[in-house]
């Protein structure tokens, strides 16, 4: 038998609901999802996605939403003077770009 190692992460409770959802319409757990994307990804070298940034295709979670809209309370506040709170996705991109 081969030497295994266990594997933790965290991750949104909503994210493993959607999830875990999807890989059982495929007859798989979480857990033989991920093995199949850690096979591939050492047998091709890959990462079998695609990491290309696309300004359209944000996609904002719930904790960076609440985290735009206290950067704008803290804006208002006076706390924050860098861009104004209409710019929020401008600010995102340009700290992505870094």
């Amino acid at each position: 038998m081969a030497n295994t190692v266990s594997f933790n992460m965290r991750l949104e409770k909503e994210l493993k609901e959607e999830t875990t959802k999807i890989f059982e319409n495929y007859g798989m757990t979480t857990a033989q999802a991920i093995r199949m994307f850690l096979v591939n990804v050492a047998k091709t070298r890959k990462i079998p996605l695609s990491l290309d940034y696309q300004a359209n295709d944000l996609v904002l979670g719930a904790k960076t939403l609440q985290d735009i809209e206290q950067g704008r309370l803290d804006y208002q506040a006076g706390i924050l003077d860098r861009f104004p709170p209409e710019n929020a996705l401008e600010a995102l991109q340009e700290l992505s770009r870094g």
